[in-house]
This record gives C-alpha cells, structure tokens and sequence, in this order.
C-alpha cells in the first residue's frame, strides 16, 4: 500500500516552463493520500453535494422505471431560467445497447425533478456534451445516433431536437446521418418548415470548437479538426501514450477562454493546449506538470464571480478525491480543496466500472443561454461510481475566512444551506424543515447502502464549547453519529453516536435511552490540548473527562452523519433484493453554537 501511494503521488514537481498553460501552485498535491476518501485534504466549505439520480433494480418506479445501472457521460446547461443535467444510461456496461440519454431540470442545482428521456431507447448514445444554445437564441439537445457499434471513434452520427421556450422538447430530427442510414433514422434537420431551428443546426455544425468536445474531434471535418489528433503532425511523426495508445490527447476536451482572451482546452491526464485564434490554430499539447490529472476528465471554467476553477481528481490512476482549484486569470491555480469528501460503494457490477467521482462537467460557454443565473455558485455534475448522477453546488467566492464561532440559526437556509457541506443522497435527503419554533436541519435515511451528512467547518481551534439541540424523530435502521474533526484530514477525535434505540454512546459509555420525538439540548467541552471532553444532556454531565479517541492538535470540523464512517470501500455490491428504501430515520438539529474557549 506504501509503494502504491508513492507511485500515485508523483510527479510532485512545482518547477515548469513558464509557457505551461496551466501551472497549480500550493503544498497540497504533496499531501495526497489515495487511500482516503477525501485524499486527507481540506473540503471547500459550503459545497452542497445533491444525488440527482439513483441507480435500484429493487425500486425501479423510484429509479428510471427499468433497472438500468450504469449511468455515465453527464453535462450541464441552463436555459429559461432552468438548469439542466443529461446523462448517458444502460442496462449494466458502457456503450452497449439498450442505450438512452436521460435528463432532469431544475430552477435551483438542489432540488431536481424526476429522470425522463432526452432521447429514447434505440436510437441514441452517449456524446461528451448535449447542449448547445445556437447564437440565434434557439436551444438544441444532441445525442449520438445508435449505430452497428458504440466505440469513441466510430461516433459520427447526431440526432438533434429543440429545447423549447415552455421546457417541453421538439421532435428528434438528423442532424449527422450515417454512412449507412438505420431503418428508424429521423427526417434530416434541414427538412424542418422552422427555419431558426434549421439556422440553430447549421450554427452547430459550424461550430469546430464546441464539437472538438468530442473525443479525437470525430465530429469535426478532418480539415477543419485541431491538427495534433493526426500523429503526423508531431514531433517524430507519433503520438505521444501516456498510458497505452488510448490516452493521448483529444479525449474529453473541455475549453474555456481566460482573462486574457486565449482559447484553453485541457483533456483527460491534463492534456492541454491553448489557442490565441478562436480555435483556428492550437499550440503543441503538453501535460503540465503541476497538473496531476488521470483518465477521469478534467473539467475548466470561468466562475460567475469572473475567476476561474479547474475541477478533477488530482492522481493518475483513482478517480477520488474530486477536488478544485481556482485561478485569477486561468493560468496559475492555487488552494486546491475537496468538493465532495464522501465516496460511495458501488453497488452493481458492470464493465469499465470502479468507485469514484468522475465524468465531471460543468455549463459550458455554449450551454446557457442570457437569462440570469445564480451568481452566487456553479453547478459541476459527475458520476458516482458510472452508477449514480450527482452534483455539486459551489459557492463563489470558492475562499474566504473561516467563522471563529457558530451561531446556526438556519433561519436563512433555503434548498442550499449556507456555510454547511452537504451530502444528501436521493434516499437519505437533507434539507430545512420547520422545527423548535423556528427552522431546523432535517438528516433522512431510507438508503441501506448510503447516509446523509452535514459537516460545518470553522477556524482551527484547540479548546471549544459546542452547544446544539437534536430530536429523533423517525428512528428506523439508521444511527446518527456526531463528530467534532481535525481541521483536514480522516482524524477523528471526538464521536458520539445514536443507536437505532436511542442509546447514546461516547468513549465507551452509553447513556440514554434518548426520548424519541423530543428536543434534546447537548452540549460538549472539548480540548485538544489536555486531549478530553465532558458532554453535557439537557443540562446534566453524563460524560467527565473522557480521553479523546484519535489526537489531533486542534478541532476544525462539526459533522453529524446517519452512518458509520466508512473510508474507500471495497469491491462490494449490493444484494439481490436488498437495494430499495428502508424504513426512515429522521433526526432534526437546530440551534448549533461553537465557540473557541482557549
């Protein structure tokens, strides 16, 4: 396990060429640690991490209706005031048949609606991208078309319809046709009686810059495609492999233009290139060194705050830790800090399958159109193991202080609730409901493969009063353990968890039963430093002194979480029959207040 740290923490070298388009500056690729699910990195405070789709054979009318688990290849846009988020599904490989493109919308990035169809069974397949807003103002959703095979390089053929004004969806017309039409092939795009929707087409198809978003721009003409997918075009006339003929560069483009007007396009293991022509002409890809990027994708984009983020996952060979860093003008990066800190289990097998956040794409500059859009936060939208769609909301700016102390009121929470790391699965939701006379934060859980968790961070500190109020009010399955963390990092020096039966449990004393359905006033005294904790229930000391579990030098994180904790898991899946919603356990906590007491 050693060894194989230290082979995915390299290259860990900081000095560059200056003309490298992308340079990440900071200790932490140093500090990585592939064998945690957070790689034992600081998280970007105020992340709200939503599962937008769940994968169930067991609860299909609560999944997609069929079953279908590997769901992969997602992208964003944002059109008429709605986000929206389309992803590749099959039955249980990548790129087999039965294939489909699914979407889901939503006015927020929190609450999403249910999976339909973007482009039905039998005759779509997977792209990297599936929105373009056309300069005319018309909105168009692509897919591949279903051919003889489903492989990158044989991907050509395009379907196309509208996304119209009131959100309902145009008829799916040609936009690429194959060499050899299917019987089932929709009418040629140019056949509409609408002549914008056809102009909308055209624009696409004249677009080289956003089809080379496709892997080894298969879409584009080979004229008109970034010359360095040909491998006569470099140095000694071959392509340089990174790991074997497959990854080289031009897979998974994403580009973005910087705050000096140059074109960046970055691929999977950080390929990336940089145009000062609109995408005429393309510098000689590189792999910059400080950009340790793997087969994952690399995702970049300009913030709505006029900054820049780069989106991945900062090792060769795993796809986790899903990490950020941010940028004043799109070359040199910096604070690279964990976006989701969770890494579910799979629960499915399936070809080209493995735990992981991956797949991340945010809106590009052609998927949105000039409604106004939160400019608070961006939405980024991954795959959780190929098997699950998620997304993460990013508050902008992505850095600021750390509060000292707590005063959690929730009063002013909406769908997103500020300042508080959230991990809400499709089973397990958090969310504000009203409680204790005012509002509360609600932890749910009906998933027995996954939980729910909210981790609020604050400035490290050694000494603490943390003083909080919970009710069980649902108590199935589920316990609920409560942490007080090491500013970064897996250690855990202070747990107290809630059994199902409402036994307290905390440095191997157990207290309780705790009252279902009333409100309960906590209160902890921790120091790092003399390594002890008393606790305090509604006013009585149950715990004196206790020896804290794992040592840290000061606290920095509050997290309570509806299950154990649970690293990387291992290569594990789901048993036959067991994979629907359990019986709830809902806890409710208000009224959070921190203080340093130093």
């Amino acid at each position: 396990m050693k060894a194989l740290a230290l082979l995915l923490l390299a290259p860990l070298a900081l000095a560059q060429p200056a003309a490298s388009p992308i340079i990440v500056i900071g200790p932490e690729q140093k500090t990585v640690n592939p064998l945690l699910p957070d790689g034992g990195l600081p998280i970007l405070p105020g992340v709200c991490n939503v599962q937008v789709f769940r994968a169930s054979r067991d609860a299909r009318e609560q999944a997609d209706g069929k079953g279908f688990t590997f769901n992969h290849h997602v992208d964003l846009g944002y059109f008429a005031g709605r986000y929206y988020l389309a992803w590749n599904s099959t039955l249980q490989n990548e790129d087999e048949r039965p294939s489909r493109q699914m979407y889901a919308t939503s006015t927020d990035g929190v609450i999403w609606s249910a999976p339909a169809e973007l482009f039905p069974e039998g005759i779509s397949t997977a792209l990297r991208m599936y929105f373009f807003r056309a300069p005319n103002g018309r909105m168009l959703a692509i897919a591949g078309m279903l051919d003889k095979e489903i492989t990158e390089r044989l991907k050509g053929p395009l379907i196309v319809r509208e996304i119209k004004l009131d959100h309902t969806l145009g008829p799916i017309q040609t936009l690429i046709p194959a060499a050899t039409p299917p019987s089932n092939m929709p009418p040629l795009y140019t056949t509409s009686n609408d002549r914008d929707f056809v102009d909308a087409c055209k624009a696409l198809l004249d677009n080289s810059v956003f089809l080379e978003q496709q892997d080894y721009g298969n879409l584009v003409a080979p004229e008109r495609r970034i010359k360095w997918h040909d491998p006569k075009n470099w140095p000694g006339g071959k392509l340089p492999e990174t790991q074997g003929s497959f990854w080289v560069f031009g897979k998974a483009n994403c580009f973005f233009h910087r705050k000096d007007g140059t074109l960046v396009c970055v691929s999977k293991m950080g390929w990336a290139t940089t145009s000062t022509d609109q995408g005429k002409t393309w510098s000689l890809p590189v792999q910059p060194p400080t950009l340790v990027a793997g087969s994952a994708k690399v995702w970049g984009q300009r913030t709505p705050d006029g900054r820049y983020a780069l989106i991945y996952n900062p090792t060769r060979d795993t796809r986790f830790p899903l990490v950020a860093v941010d940028s004043d003008d799109g070359i040199t990066f910096s604070n690279m800090r964990v976006l989701q800190a969770e890494l579910p289990m799979q629960r499915y097998d399936g070809k080209a399958k493995g735990v992981g956040l991956q797949y991340m794409r945010g809106i590009s500059e052609w998927a949105s159109d000039s409604s106004p859009q939160p400019k608070d936060a961006f939405l980024v939208a991954y795959s959780a193991a190929k098997e699950d769609i998620w997304v993460s909301r990013v508050p902008v700016p992505m850095h600021g202080t750390l509060p000292a102390n707590l005063d959690e009121t929730f009063a002013s929470a909406g769908s997103a609730i500020p300042g508080w790391n959230i991990y809400s699965p499709r089973w397990a939701p958090v969310r504000i409901v009203d409680g204790n006379g005012g509002k509360c934060m609600q932890l749910e859980d009906r998933d027995p493969y996954d939980y729910a968790r909210a981790v609020r961070c604050f400035a490290p500190e050694r000494t603490i009063t943390l003083t909080f109020k919970l009710r069980i009010q649902e108590s199935g399955a589920a316990p609920l353990e409560i942490e007080l963390l090491s500013p970064a990092g897996p250690v855990r020096p202070i747990t107290l968890s809630i059994a199902p039966d409402g036994i307290l449990t905390a440095a191997d004393h157990k207290i309780g039963p705790l009252a279902k359905d009333a409100w309960h006033n906590f209160q902890v005294v921790a120091s790092a430093s003399a390594k002890q904790y008393t606790i305090f229930l509604d006013g009585r000391m149950v715990i004196d002194k206790a020896t804290i579990a794992q040592p840290a030098p000061q606290f920095g994180r509050l997290s309570f979480r509806t299950g154990p904790y649970r690293g990387v898991p291992s290569r594990t899946f789901a048993k036959p029959g067991t994979d629907k919603p359990a019986a709830a356990s809902v806890f409710q906590i208000s009224e959070v207040h921190l203080k340093a007491t130093d």
